[in-house]
């Protein structure tokens, strides 16, 4: 087993700490962060239409603004087919005159989750429910 001491770790982190920090000039970036979650349980014998259409638009040279967006589309149930469609737009503009020392490009986070899970339970047919849907009738 090959065992690092903590006394070789701290120092290489100082050091590394300190070369980045006395080197490295800060950017004020900005920031996009979109996080979309799709999911539909059911029963239907047709996959679920997901769709997710994310439009970004940022200057070559941004600093000192965000955009956050995050979405959930939740289905849970039922036999009919599952539709979930989104749409999301960043505009996003330095939010002070860019200085080439203290720009750059945009930094994009998108997070993106589709799933899509045939439930059989749902399409079983139970006595409770079917008393429950005569009775709506």
């Amino acid at each position: 087993m090959n065992k690092i001491s903590l006394f070789r770790v701290i120092p290489l982190a100082g050091l590394l700490i300190w070369a980045f920090s006395a080197k490295t000039p800060t950017l004020a970036q900005c920031v996009v962060a979109d996080t979309s979650v799709q999911v539909a349980v059911n029963g239907s014998r047709e996959p679920a239409q997901q769709s997710n259409e994310v439009e970004i638009d940022t200057p070559k040279n941004c600093n000192r603004n965000r955009s956050v967006s995050t979405s959930r589309q939740i289905q849970v149930g039922g036999t009919d087919p599952v539709v979930q469609k989104r749409r999301s737009r960043h505009q996003i503009n330095s939010s002070e005159e860019s200085d080439s020392n203290q720009s750059g490009s945009s930094v994009v986070i998108p997070v993106e989750v589709q799933l899509d899970v045939h439930n059989t339970a749902d399409t079983v047919s139970r006595p409770e429910r079917d008393q429950t849907q005569r009775r709506r009738r």
